[in-house]
């Protein structure tokens, strides 16, 4: 759909990584199986860094700075699934992405 200065997509007919991204919040925080953790991994997997990086809009700005914050809380509850289950791998892969994607995150 469009009009004169705008343009915008049907949820109804189009699927997106960042809706897909955030349709799963609800359990994100509180992991309680491996699947549910494989299901948030392939979540993290689809972040591929800041949302339309380089172009500077309210709207988009405050959109940006929701899937980042999103995406460090993903990488947080995975390490501390992998910490709850003693999976060490997992642990030092998602404590690894989570240093990188915010290094002065005291978690």
């Amino acid at each position: 759909f469009s009009d004169s200065g705008s343009l915008w997509l049907d949820a109804e007919l189009v699927s997106t990584d960042v809706n897909e991204f955030r349709n799963e919040e609800d359990f994100a925080t509180d992991l309680r199986s491996d699947t549910q953790a494989n299901s948030l991994i392939k979540l993290v997997e689809l972040y591929r860094g800041p949302l339309l990086e380089g172009v500077n809009e309210p709207w988009l700005n405050r959109e940006r700075s929701l899937l980042e914050e999103t995406y460090g809380t993903y990488l947080r509850t995975l390490v501390r699934f992998g910490v709850k289950s003693g999976d060490t791998a997992k642990i030092l892969l998602f404590a690894q992405r989570l240093a990188v994607h915010d290094p002065l995150d005291v978690e």
